[in-house]
């Protein structure tokens, strides 16, 4: 049997009206460990934190001996695309994109204190960098690379770069990304008609569209 999870919003903190780690961990926590779980994703990205909460709930999960497969269905962006590592299996839609980044932030105080944040986000790029080489195969130059670039990957591309292991269902989702959210964004993340759902919604619909069913290997 297999459940399927949605994350199909801005990952982030509850307070925020985002996708947190702790509704992704009581999904899971339904589920059952040693259980297989699929997670869909079509997320512009979020809190790294977050996302690295959700990833090792997500790796407790097959670690059991549950298999977590990944679905993006639409976009996987920044910490969206990190999340997606987890996966045992990492399916991309022909139609849909993954893009990895720097970590970056708001500061604000004096100037030591800026120097500081500089250096967390150095160590947040080295943990997620290391994650991509890793599941890649890519060395951590050739990732980090990437990174510092902003990379969007078509389905092909995250395929070839070993971000990805298959194409998977083309599906008619769009996400939404404010115009200057990121630096290359493509235009038709811009110009999408269809919004993410807020958070609400959709945990509310996670929770009605987690269906059992013969797991698929």
């Amino acid at each position: 049997m297999t459940t399927e999870i949605l994350i199909y919003d801005d990952i982030g903190p509850d307070w925020a009206g985002m996708v947190s780690a702790k509704s992704i961990v009581d999904l899971i926590d339904k589920v059952g460990r040693g259980l297989p779980v699929t997670v869909r994703i079509n997320s512009p990205g979020g809190d790294v934190t977050e996302a690295q909460a959700i990833y090792n709930a997500m790796r407790r999960q097959s670690k059991t001996g549950g298999k977590v497969t990944v679905e993006i269905d639409g976009l996987a962006a920044s910490a969206a695309s990190y999340v997606a590592m987890a996966g045992d299996r990492i399916n991309i839609a022909e139609n849909a994109m993954m893009m990895i980044h720097k970590a970056w932030t708001f500061a604000f105080g004096n100037a030591d204190e800026i120097r500081s944040t500089a250096d967390i986000l150095d160590k947040f790029d080295g943990i997620i960098s290391a994650t991509y080489a890793a599941r890649s195969g890519m060395s951590v130059d050739d990732v980090m690379a990437k990174m510092l670039d902003e990379t969007w990957l078509t389905a092909d591309e995250a395929i070839e770069s070993g971000l990805a292991d298959g194409i998977g269902e083309p599906l008619n989702v769009a996400a939404s990304i404010r115009p200057g959210r990121y630096a290359k964004t493509p235009a038709k993340f811009l110009a999408a008609e269809k919004p993410l759902m807020n958070a609400g919604h959709q945990n509310m619909l996670a929770k009605q569209r987690i269906r059992i069913a013969q797991a698929r290997i």
